[in-house]
Formats: C-alpha cells, structure tokens, sequence
C-alpha cells in the first residue's frame, strides 16, 4: 500500500513540475508501447480520484510523454504489425505521462504514446509490445 502512495505521490509531482515544452499536436508519427493488463485502468482511476479526469470515458486510454495533456483527448492510428495496414483512428484519453527523469529518454527513443493493454489488444499488436502509432 505504501508503494501505491509513493508511485501516486510521484506521479502527482510529475504531473506539477513536468516538462512544458511539447503539446499533443507536436506528435505526428513515433512509437507505441503497452502498459501491463490492468496498469492504465488503475491509472485512469487514480486520476478521477483527483479529479484530472472526469468518469465515464468509454474510449481507449493513453499516456504522452508531456504531464500537460493528461485529461486531453487525441486520435489515434496503430500499425497491426499482423496484416500491415493502419487501424482507423481512434479517440484515446491521456491519463497519465513520463515521469521528469524519463522524458528525455521517452523524446528520444521516438515514444510519442503508450496505451492500455485492451486498446493494442483490439488493434492487434499485444504480443509484440510496441507499433508505429500516428496521433492527431
């Protein structure tokens, strides 16, 4: 319980002192990644307990490198590494984002979106982990 306080603590820090210097709309193409079943969902939860998010989204959920776009909603497209074509776009709920020492690294690596579990599921590239990601 007191891991949950700290990660909560640390993301409400990351969520006050994050980089400010990139919105949604600077993000075209990059990578996407997974979080772990369940991991966004809770995320999501925490958010609306501290009223960043309103309940009800019924939407896929997201996370941008940028602390600034939680609450904001993006189109998303994902590449199916499967069949090779893009999905259509979807609308995504930014509930979360890179913790201050991770920003860079995310911006770096190309990272423009991680999402929850049942979105790669649904668009088919779970198993591998990551995909190309369009957002607009």
């Amino acid at each position: 319980m007191r891991a949950v306080r700290v990660i909560v603590l640390l993301a409400l820090i990351a969520c006050l002192v994050g980089p400010v210097d990139a919105s949604v709309a600077a993000y075209k193409e990059g990578t996407a990644l997974l979080y772990a079943p369940g991991v966004m969902e809770r995320t999501y939860q925490t958010r609306i307990r501290q009223g960043l998010v309103k309940a009800g989204w019924q939407g896929g959920l997201a996370a941008t490198p940028d602390c600034k776009n939680i609450g904001k909603v993006i189109q998303a497209a994902f590449l199916n590494p499967k069949t090779g074509k893009w999905t259509a776009y979807q609308s995504m709920l930014i509930v979360d984002c890179a913790m201050p020492g991770d920003y860079k690294g995310l911006v770096r690596r190309g990272i423009v979106v991680e999402v929850g579990y049942p979105t790669a599921v649904s668009t088919g590239w779970n198993r591998e982990g990551k995909t190309k990601a369009r957002l607009k």
